[in-house]
C-alpha cells in the first residue's frame, strides 16, 4: 500500500455515473445531489437512500484502499460505512483517475447536515456536505 495520499480534484454526490458510450474517457454524471428529502416528511425517519459518489483523483502512487463514510454533522456519529475498494494508480502521477462508489442503502436516522467522506488508507481526504430533510 502506498503512503502517498491522492489529491481530490472533484468529489460529486449523484444518483449514478456511467461511462460515455461514445468516448470511454468521459463519464456522464446523472442527478447531482446536494439535498435529499425523506419520502414521507419528518415522520419517516430513519429512512434509506441510495447514492453514488464520483471522485476524480490525481497525484496518487501505487495502490491503496478507498472508502466512503457518512457522518452526522451535529454528532459526528457514523451513519454509513462503505466497503473498502482497491484504488490503483498508473505510472503517471499527473493522470486523473475516475473512481465511482455506489452506496446502495445509506441510513439517515434524522434530518440535518451529513458529511460524505472519502477516506484513503483510513485517512480522511475529502468530504462533501449532504443536507437531509
Amino acid at each position: 500500500m502506498s503512503d502517498v495520499v491522492p489529491f481530490v480534484r472533484h468529489m460529486l454526490l449523484c444518483d449514478d455515473v456511467r461511462t460515455s458510450p461514445t468516448n470511454p474517457r468521459k463519464v456522464i454524471v446523472y442527478g447531482l445531489v446536494s439535498e435529499i428529502r425523506s419520502p414521507a416528511g419528518e415522520t419517516a425517519y430513519p429512512f434509506h437512500h441510495s447514492l453514488s459518489v464520483y471522485l476524480a483523483l490525481t497525484g496518487g502512487r501505487g495502490r491503496g484502499e478507498g472508502q466512503i463514510v457518512i457522518v452526522d454533522g451535529d454528532t459526528e456519529e457514523t451513519t454509513y460505512v462503505g466497503d473498502k475498494h482497491i484504488v490503483a494508480f498508473g505510472p503517471d502521477p499527473l493522470q486523473v483517475l475516475g473512481v465511482v462508489f455506489r452506496l446502495p442503502s445509506c441510513s439517515f436516522p434524522q434530518g440535518g447536515l451529513y458529511w460524505v467522506e472519502f477516506r484513503y488508507n483510513n485517512a480522511g481526504v475529502a468530504r462533501q456536505p449532504l443536507l437531509v430533510r
